[in-house]
Order: C-alpha cells, then sequence, then structure tokens
C-alpha cells in the first residue's frame, strides 16, 4: 500500500516558512521565490485537508494544528538527516564519543587534550559539539561535557579540571605592555563585552579592587572566542 505522505518539498517549505514565521526568509533559505514556497504550502495545506497558518496581511501565525505539526515534522527531519549522514559515513552517532562544551574552550582548549584519547583509541569516533544552556544530564546524547559552574548539576558526575582565572585581555596597540591602570583610566578605554556572561566586567572590578561607579558600556559579543578575536584587532 502506498504511504500517506506529502511530497519532501512541501515538507521542506512549511518546515523553513515556520521555522522564520516569514515566506520571503524560507525562500531564501532553501534558494527558492517566495510564489514557489507559497505553492508548495498551499498544496500541503490541500492535501492534509486542514490550514496550517493564518494570514493577516504580511503576518504569519502557525494555527493549532500547524504548530503541533511543525514540532513532529522538525523532529522527523533532523532525524532523517541524522540517519542519511549517518548512511554516506557509514557509521551511527551512537558509536560515537560526544563531547560538549562551550565555544571558546572547544576552538583553543579542548583540540590538544584529547589528541593522546585519538590516538590511544582509533577505532572511537570522537564528535565535538555545542553543550547548549540549558543541557539536561537525563536527555542529553553527550557523554561527557566541559562545563563552568560549581560542579552541581544534576544526574551527572563531576570532576574538577581546573579553577577559573579572570583577566583583562588587550592588545599592546591599544595599551603598551607594562602600563599600571588607575582607577580614573577605566572608563577611558572601549569595553568589549561577553554576552554569554554579562557580568564579567563587575565581577573583575569587585576581585581586582578598582573603586569604579560609572557605567559599563561596549560592543556586545556572542560569547568569548568572538571577543577574543575583536580584542587583538583593537
Amino acid at each position: 500500500m502506498r504511504r500517506y505522505l506529502p511530497s519532501l518539498s512541501a515538507l521542506h517549505a512549511f518546515e523553513a516558512a515556520a521555522r522564520f514565521m516569514n515566506f520571503t526568509k524560507a525562500a531564501e533559505d532553501l534558494g527558492l521565490t517566495q510564489s514557489g514556497i507559497s505553492r508548495q504550502i498551499h498544496n500541503l495545506e490541500k492535501f492534509l485537508g486542514v490550514p496550517l497558518f493564518h494570514r493577516s496581511g504580511p503576518r504569519l501565525v502557525l494555527t493549532e494544528v500547524g504548530a503541533n505539526y511543525y514540532r513532529e515534522l522538525a523532529r522527523t527531519l533532523d532525524k532523517l538527516q541524522e540517519i542519511t549522514i549517518d548512511a554516506v559515513r557509514g557509521r551511527s552517532v551512537d558509536s560515537s564519543l560526544m563531547i560538549g562544551t562551550h565555544p571558546t574552550l572547544g576552538a583553543r582548549w579542548l583540540p590538544r587534550r584529547i589528541e593522546t584519547f585519538i590516538h590511544a583509541h582509533p577505532d572511537i569516533p570522537v564528535e565535538v559539539t555545542l553543550a547548549p544552556a540549558d543541557l539536561n544530564f537525563e536527555t542529553t546524547r553527550l557523554d561527557v561535557a566541559i562545563l563552568r559552574g560549581v560542579g552541581t548539576w544534576l544526574n551527572a558526575r563531576s570532576v574538577e579540571l581546573f579553577a577559573e582565572e579572570i583577566a583583562v585581555v588587550t592588545s599592546s596597540k591599544l595599551i603598551p605592555l607594562g602600563t599600571r591602570l588607575e582607577n580614573k583610566d577605566f572608563a577611558g578605554f572601549p569595553l568589549l563585552q561577553n554576552a554569554s556572561r554579562p557580568s564579567i566586567w563587575l565581577h573583575w572590578l569587585r576581585l581586582s579592587g578598582l573603586n569604579y561607579q560609572g557605567r559599563i558600556q561596549g560592543t556586545r559579543f556572542a560569547h568569548t572566542e568572538m571577543l577574543i578575536n575583536a580584542a587583538l584587532q583593537a
């Protein structure tokens, strides 16, 4: 018996439109025209016999059926992509040692540390990915997570790797080596900010003993790796 399934093109169009809540952005994402996205979703709604979007001018809102369908479809497409990649590389992701960490640690610190393990266990594939901020050890597929904290995560056994040191880093073109800064100097420099650690400047000021009472302003970067690169360009 033939499966009761819509076309994959229609599903891709709907998933992108629901993800962006915008036909134009969905079209750009999939390399189609806006009319092509609209036509695919119209065909999908006709196939299902139910509306998936409420349309109010340029604004899109998922219907209750559409929201449920999108949620399940996104999971299904993710799984389909995963098994397709597994087929191409000849192994399942479940056979890999899955390591999750923060982007800067994963880029700068981790590669050299796992080299010994990789050489000692060439038969065990290693995959490094970003650990989500809301990581749940009860449901995650990660085998190991390298995180910053005090070791109080639920459903996990934690081991301290090293203590954190907080220091201000700058380009020597901005502040020559050996320069000693006073309280009044602090506000005179551009202060790059880490969006993933919004209180880090206040924490450093308290630990360093600088009696600074002004506003802390500056360009915000998503994580430390981006901030380091920006500091080097100053």
